[in-house]
Formats: structure tokens, sequence, C-alpha cells
């Protein structure tokens, strides 16, 4: 099996439009099985900055022990600064190593937030990848997180 099939994706946040406000609730990612999970944030088009809960602050990850519990910060999983206005079209990725240290089952990005683009929105998505199972890899696309799955 090809490493990448070896792989399951999960859509946090949805391609979405935002001015002056928050994105979407992130759907949390169970980590469980799991020994490496990546977010990449997709920004689109931007008229003005996106940041955890304010446009300053940069995004960043948040666990828990359960997918509807109290989230807390995970301690270094940041981006350096919030997505700046004039970052289009560019991905940003956090990597978080399960299999180093301690963490919890569940992990989402704390509440993404666009700031005033003077009418104008700015555009995110977001998808996590696991990868490095810690038994039998996923088989289906179901199981990889896709909806149709083509292998040439």
């Amino acid at each position: 099996m090809n490493p990448i099939q070896n792989t399951k994706t999960v859509l946090v946040l949805p391609p979405e439009a935002k001015d002056n406000g928050d994105f979407a609730a992130p759907t949390p990612v169970d980590t469980a099985g799991w020994g490496h999970l990546r977010f990449e944030f997709l920004a689109g088009s931007l008229a003005a900055a996106i940041g955890s809960t304010a446009e300053t602050a940069a995004l960043k990850i948040e666990e828990c022990d359960t997918s509807g519990g109290s989230y807390t910060d995970k301690t270094g999983a940041a981006l350096a600064d919030a997505i700046a206005d004039d970052e289009d079209d560019q991905v940003f990725a956090i990597d978080i190593n399960l299999q180093n240290g301690t963490h919890k089952r569940y992990m989402q990005p704390n509440q993404p937030h666009a700031g005033d683009g003077s009418a104008t929105a700015s555009n995110l998505a977001i998808i996590a990848i696991l990868s490095k199972p810690s038994g039998m890899g996923p088989g289906t696309a179901a199981e990889q997180g896709l909806a149709e799955l083509v292998v040439l």
C-alpha cells in the first residue's frame, strides 16, 4: 500500500467565507489509534487576517479527553502568528507527533476568526490528516475519510 493510502483525512472546517466574525465551529479529530496528526489551514482570498478567537491571535490547536468537553491549549501547537490579509492562497500546517509525550484523545483548532474585511470576506478551510496507524491501516475510501478514491 502506498503511504498516502495509509492515512485518514478529516474535514475540520469546510471552505467558508467570513467577514468580521467567527467561522463555523471546527470538528474535533479523534486521534485514537494514530501516531501523527497534521492540521492544514487552507487560506483562499483574504480581505482581513484570520486567527484564533481574534484576528490578531495565532491559530492554535486545543485538546480534550472527550469530543464535547472543555478543550485546553496543546502546548507548542500554534502558528507563529495570525494569517495576514496578504497571505492569500497559501497552506499553513501544524504537525503533532502523537507517539511522543502525552496528549488527549480529541484535538481541534481553537475557534477561527476573521477580521473586518470592509464587506469583503476572507476564505478558509481546514483539514486534518492522521497517519502512522498503530494497527491495520484504513482499507477503504470511507476508512480514509474520503467520499471517493480512484487508484491507478
